[in-house]
């Protein structure tokens, strides 16, 4: 899976395109792939809510 995200980052022109939707395709028919994508969006989710955290109340200015 790394090398496939791999060559679509680098992937250029019309074919890159078509390259990027087969393989989001591929991973959402797998099985585990909704929940890869759950996953993701969760670890997102929680990096921003925590520096939303932190710049509320003000702990970077401690460090």
């Amino acid at each position: 899976m790394a090398f496939v995200s791999a060559r679509l980052a680098v992937s250029s022109g019309s074919d890159g395109g078509s390259i990027r939707q087969a393989f989001i395709t591929e991973v959402l028919q797998n099985a585990l792939g909704q929940w890869l994508v759950l996953f993701g969006a969760a670890l997102i989710g929680l990096g921003g809510a925590y520096f939303i955290y932190e710049g509320l109340s003000e702990e970077y200015r401690k460090k």
